[in-house]
């Protein structure tokens, strides 16, 4: 990730954005249990960008896990955007992301969920490790 930051160091976004990624504590950091039979994301990127703070959980493991636990890991993003509205602050964005990894190309869980294409698995969040610009897709959906 830092190699993307310095490659970017020029984008007036990401100069006027402060990034912070934090390692979550497995079994003990930040978690959504009923959501996703306890589901602790690896990673949390918290973005301050003026006033406002995005703050985004994602998962290097991907989808490895069985088709329920998958899918709630797809939906968790859903769940967030409930959590954000009852925060009732505008300054705050919570979203996730989903790296899937060579377990869990797009040839392996196509169909997952019923979603069929790489685009629509980026709409909910889910980023192929196997695509050259994983990274810059994550970050650009952050701070769009």
């Amino acid at each position: 990730m830092r190699d993307y930051f310095l490659k970017n160091e020029n984008n007036k976004q990401i100069k006027e954005s402060d990034f912070y990624i934090f390692r979550n504590l497995s079994k003990k950091g930040i978690g959504f249990f009923a959501e996703t039979n306890n589901f602790y994301p690896d990673f949390i990127l918290w973005v301050i960008d003026g006033k406002k703070q995005k703050i985004a959980f994602i998962d290097p493991k991907g989808l490895i896990h069985g088709p329920s636990e998958k899918i709630a890991k797809i939906e968790i993003g859903k769940t967030l955007k409930e959590v954000e509205s009852k925060l009732k602050r505008k300054d705050i964005e919570l979203t996730s992301f989903i790296v899937a990894g060579e377990d869990s190309s797009f040839e392996k869980i196509r169909g997952l969920a019923g979603i069929n294409t790489k685009t629509k698995f980026e709409e909910n969040h889910v980023i192929f490790q196997e695509d050259e610009d994983y990274i810059d897709k994550i970050i650009t959906r952050i701070i769009a």
